[in-house]
């Protein structure tokens, strides 16, 4: 886990992608992603709902 900034919100890499290639700034990317609390408590979670978050990278 790495925090990001000073509010609190952390990343955790599950699992590293394979091959050389990376997105560029306004490429569109697919993620999933899981929202916890501090205590553990899921929020939100894009798995749950069986269906990736789509947005263009750096917007």
């Amino acid at each position: 886990e790495k925090e990001i900034g000073n509010n609190g919100l952390k990343k955790k890499l599950v699992k590293e992608g394979q091959g050389w290639e990376t997105p560029d700034i306004g490429d569109q990317v697919e993620v999933h992603y899981t929202g916890t609390l501090l205590d553990g408590t899921k929020f939100d979670s894009s798995r749950d709902r069986a269906t990736t978050f789509k947005f263009k990278l750096g917007q």
